[in-house]
């Protein structure tokens, strides 16, 4: 009896046990993979359904970044991506283990990680950042732009800040015309305008569909010692027969009507859309 008490004891331990173990398929899940090339760094971005952790290997010889996403699977067909970019030739993904997703970065050469993970916002879900920056190309940019004011010390240098970009879409048309793409597209146009003219160089903050904070929007036009800065963007409205332009200027003692502030408020958000701040998603 006292023998038969036993096994039934061990039994009910072992049940236990299991039931406390995590049930499958709770694993976060890798949904989607992409990437966005900028002129000094690329981003590569894995969208989840739960936050992972994650450890991070780089090495120089062959230049690659490894990381291994601990307690997640692949759910997405998309294993292997081959961007036409400047630093980044390969992006693959492999489940290593049923539990274990390993992200393979293979670069053209040496590269900074910046690896972080951004909690849900909007309609984006936990994303894996990984930001491969090259510091020599990064530094050559930002001796590039100090230069410029000394090539026409005498002449007025206006930047143009494209909106958004990358991540960031911006306001979102009927049509999926994105903001990012516009914006772009017409602050290429006034840039070449503005440098057909005497006594004015113009330049971009970004050149491509990649996201750059706000922050450095400002340090880029410091760089260039700008006279002017320009931010352009096409915003949305409540009246959707609403037409023209609007011009807002810096004011020193913040908004001072509901527009403004609903436009600032959607402008100051733009950088977690982008995934320029680790906000952290335990």
């Amino acid at each position: 009896m006292n023998r038969l008490f036993e096994i039934s004891s061990i039994f009910l331990m072992v049940v236990s046990v299991l039931l406390l173990q995590p049930a499958e398929g709770v694993a976060a899940k890798v949904t989607d993979v992409r990437f966005w090339s900028a002129t000094d760094h690329t981003r590569v971005v894995l969208d989840l359904n739960e936050p992972v952790q994650f450890d991070t290997i780089s090495q120089e010889a062959p230049p690659q970044t490894v990381i291994e996403l601990k307690g997640a699977s692949l759910q997405t067909q998309k294993r292997q991506l081959e961007p036409k970019d400047l630093f980044v030739s390969k992006v693959i993904l492999t489940e290593v283990a049923p539990d274990s997703v390993r992200l393979l970065l293979q670069q053209k050469r040496p590269l900074k990680a910046n690896v972080f993970l951004l909690k849900p916002h909007q309609d984006k879900p936990y994303r894996l950042v990984v930001d491969l920056v090259d510091l020599v190309q990064e530094k050559r940019e930002e001796e590039e732009r100090r230069r410029q004011k000394e090539i026409e010390p005498k002449s007025k240098i206006v930047v143009i800040d494209p909106g958004h970009g990358g991540e960031d879409p911006g306001a979102v048309g009927p049509m999926r015309t994105m903001e990012k793409d516009i914006v772009l597209k017409v602050g290429t146009q006034v840039v070449q305008l503005l440098n057909q003219g005497k006594g004015i160089q113009a330049f971009l903050t970004r050149k491509g569909d990649y996201f750059i904070p706000l922050h450095t929007r400002v340090k880029i036009a410091r760089e260039y010692r700008a006279d002017l800065l320009i931010s352009l963007h096409t915003d949305g409205s409540f009246n959707p027969g609403a037409k023209g332009s609007s011009v807002y200027c810096l004011s020193l003692s913040g908004a001072t009507d509901q527009a403004a502030k609903i436009l600032a408020d959607k402008e100051n958000m733009s950088d977690i859309l982008g995934g320029a701040i680790p906000t952290p998603a335990s």
